[in-house]
């Protein structure tokens, strides 16, 4: 169970982190 939901828990925080970054460098442009 744990190898099973661990993947999903790190694509949680890259989708966030990546959404981080995605606005900085939209507000980096504006």
């Amino acid at each position: 169970q744990l190898k099973l939901s661990h993947p999903d828990h790190t694509l949680v925080k890259r989708a966030s982190a990546a959404e981080e970054n995605f606005d900085r460098a939209l507000q980096s442009v504006a």
